[in-house]
């Protein structure tokens, strides 16, 4: 193999993938019934549950340090992690991001489909 440049470039080339293939079929065998029982998705291992479960908690401690946001009578959108009042700008935006959605869609539609003023899709 080493005499001929072509035959020792073809191994170099697909030596390593061929490795590869071998570990992906070892890896999809046929696995036996206990084998199988034995298997758990990654979210089921212990380890992952601890981590969610602590990062629920602080959350439901973030949310009740916050008290009751429907009790307090402010008008201000109040960002959750930091009691800050959000920027006037923001708000506004809030607001209005559903009427601007549906302005969109429509004049999407308008110069698309009705009147065919522009390409469904942009050209590259």
């Amino acid at each position: 193999m080493t005499e001929n440049p072509s035959a020792l470039r073809r191994w170099m080339v697909s030596g390593p993938e061929i490795s590869n293939v071998n570990e992906f079929e070892e890896s999809m065998k046929f696995k036996t019934g206990d084998e199988l029982s034995n298997a758990k998705h990654h979210d089921e291992i212990q380890s992952t549950q601890l981590a969610f479960a602590k990062d629920v908690d602080a959350l439901v401690v973030a949310i009740k340090s916050m008290g009751k946001p429907f009790e307090e009578e402010i008008q201000d959108l109040l960002i959750l992690d930091s009691k800050d009042i959000a920027d006037p700008k923001v708000v506004m935006t809030v607001k209005q991001v559903e009427a601007l959605g549906d302005e969109q869609f429509q004049t999407f539609i308008t110069e698309r489909l009705i009147n065919r003023e522009k390409p469904l899709s942009p050209s590259n």
